[in-house]
């Protein structure tokens, strides 16, 4: 291609400047005529290398532009029966140069059929998020034609025009493609076939610039990760697939010089099944890679799924800076219960590179990751509230502040209130003023809950302090302050059978706390239906001794409410004398149900019984 392409920020401000009804409508106009078309289909979308190409000879200068087809996606419904000739859920099955996988939660599509009619390619795809292949408007229609692109490999045709609304439309990936003209892979399900077509596009385009070596070292640890996963029946389909159909096979061989510093061509058998469900033992060609990225990376990706992966060789390999990659290292280097959620959350809110470039240093990711590791239910709320890096870090400060201002009960008022939609509410300030107006509300409720009886005065057992947790405010402070759900336990307080109690060591370890569930089976019988710790481990020793006299303390108060005599002996023959009050009394109510049921058998059938 020539070197006469705009590029840089001109080219960017070019993209983002254009009308994309009349910029959809002079692409497709360019694309009928490339592709001999009388007619324009009615549905579905032109998306890939060829609407990318339009856009570059229409606005930014391109001459000598070369058009391989034009591809059609239509959004089909999904066939079980074709899926499953298709292989999609099976890891070994080879792809052909769509693709036929299943693409998880970045790739939103998967390819059931295509055909070519001309210069036309039609290819038939099933979306995930609208498997039934029917649009409730125009807006849904192209929301999934922003999907589908989603889902491809390179940065450089992620561009698409709906057909429906004559709208052209683009990812993120390929406005900073148009700007720096740098080829990446933004999606890795299918490495061996995506290594292919990156000399492929070289080729085609020689005046893309592409970090060769870093993104075939990434590819082939994608494909290092998924053949182990494969090895160890790990479900390797969740990752990514290997292996090459016939026709990217045969390019893999005419590119072998080119492959070869990074990949040795090889061929693998893999055992299917033909329609008789006889086994047969077919052969595949695939890439074995020569070297793999480094191992602090592989360590990282191998515990995420393959949607995230060429987001983290993006994130971990590129050359950066050391303040860059100790940035990273705050944001995935944390393991254990509860990580990969804090980080989904901070992914959900503004996406890795945005925090990565806003961060004012790694030790405030970590602190904003502690915090959202500690609050795991107040995820919801970061997630509706904060769209940038410094909006969440305000949030956090916000629920900060206000628990400092009001206690921790207050960070347990915002988990157990619904969190209001925000899709539609633009500024930060309205989001967290209505933030705010959902925490007050959801206080006034809870302290409209009355206040349980006392059953028993704050006292301390063998160096444990105990005390009732009496109102709605305890249970979610109590909750706050032991990361555990007992916060959700308002309905337990107006149950007379049900006792709940916070239990403290140290006050200044909080190994040593617990809280615990107390129940009465019957009126002078008592036992522990749960004693968890903080983070709901196990509770300490000494708490469980403590516990046990809490127990035998909750039963003398109860014999000395009922007789005056605050006696454990006298409240277990209480309890002796209950049950067998009981047992006398469901001794009579059977004798009187056998009689009455020998009364009615006496009857003649067409006698009423009354």
């Amino acid at each position: 291609m020539s070197q006469a392409v705009i590029r840089g920020q001109r080219a960017l401000s070019i993209l983002l400047s254009l009308d994309v009804r009349d910029a959809g409508e002079r692409v497709l106009e360019l694309l009928a005529g490339v592709a001999n078309l009388k007619e324009l289909p009615a549905s579905g979308w032109f998306a890939g290398q060829a609407v990318a190409t339009a856009i570059e000879a229409i606005y930014l200068g391109l001459r000598e532009a070369r058009y391989n087809d034009v591809d059609h996606f239509v959004a089909e419904r999904e066939d079980e029966a074709t899926m499953g000739g298709l292989g999609v859920g099976v890891s070994h099955e080879a792809v052909q140069d769509y693709g036929q996988v299943v693409l998880s939660s970045r790739a939103r599509y998967w390819v059931q059929r295509s055909q070519q009619e001309g210069m036309v390619n039609r290819v038939d795809v099933v979306l995930s998020s609208n498997q039934a292949g029917v649009f409730d408007s125009d807006e849904s229609h192209l929301q999934a034609g922003r999907e589908l692109i989603d889902g491809f490999d390179f940065n450089s045709v992620q561009a698409g025009v709906d057909l429906v609304t004559r709208r052209l439309f683009w990812s993120p990936e390929f406005a900073q493609f148009i700007q720096t003209r740098q080829l990446e892979v933004v999606s890795m399900h299918t490495p061996a076939h995506t290594a292919v077509r990156v000399l492929k596009k070289l080729e085609e385009q020689p005046d893309l610039w592409c970090d060769l070596p870093r993104v075939m070292a990434g590819l082939a640890g994608a494909i290092d990760l998924a053949m182990l996963r494969e090895q160890k029946g790990e479900g390797a389909v969740v990752f990514c697939r290997t292996l090459l159909g016939p026709a990217i096979a045969a390019r893999a061989r005419r590119y072998q010089a080119k492959l070869a510093p990074f990949f040795e061509l090889i061929e693998v058998e893999r055992v299917r099944h033909d329609v008789e469900g006889s086994p047969i033992t077919v052969r595949y060609t695939t890439l074995k890679p020569k070297s793999l990225p480094a191992d602090d990376f592989m360590s990282v990706a191998a515990v995420w799924p393959q949607p995230l992966y060429a987001q983290l060789t993006r994130l971990f390999m590129r050359p950066a800076k050391p303040l860059r990659k100790a940035k990273v290292h705050a944001l995935f280097g944390p393991s254990g219960e509860g990580a990969r959620d804090a980080i989904a959350v901070i992914a959900g809110t503004c996406g890795f590179e945005h925090v990565i470039e806003r961060a004012a240093s790694p030790r405030q990711i970590e602190d904003a990751f502690r915090f959202i590791r500690s609050h795991p239910r107040l995820s919801a709320w970061l997630v509706a509230v904060a769209r940038s890096w410094d909006e969440l870090q305000s949030t956090i400060q916000w629920v900060r502040l206000l628990a400092k201002q009001e206690g921790l009960a207050s960070i347990g008022v915002l988990e157990t209130a619904i969190v209001p939609s925000m899709a539609e509410i633009p500024h930060y300030e309205e989001r967290l003023r209505l933030m705010h107006a959902t925490y007050k509300d959801r206080r006034e409720e809870i302290a409209r809950i009355p206040t349980r009886a006392r059953e028993l005065d704050n006292t301390s057992i063998g160096g444990v302090f105990v005390k009732q947790l009496l109102t709605g405010l305890d249970l979610l402070e109590e909750g706050s302050q032991m990361r555990h759900c007992v916060g959700g336990y308002t309905h337990s307080l107006s149950d007379p059978r049900i006792v709940l109690l916070s239990l403290r060591g140290d006050p200044q370890d909080k190994t040593t706390w617990s809280t615990a569930e107390v129940q009465f089976r019957r009126r002078f019988a008592v036992s522990v239906s749960q004693h968890r710790g903080r983070f709901n481990v196990a509770p300490p020793a000494a708490n469980e001794e403590a516990l046990n006299e809490v127990c035998d303390l909750l039963l003398k108060a109860r014999a000395a409410r009922a007789t005056g005599i605050p006696s454990l002996a006298l409240a277990r023959r209480l309890d002796q004398i209950d049950q067998a009050l009981r047992r006398a009394r469901n001794r009579l109510q059977n004798a009187i149900a056998r009689r009455r049921n020998r009364r009615y058998a006496r009857l003649d059938g067409d006698e009423i019984p009354w």
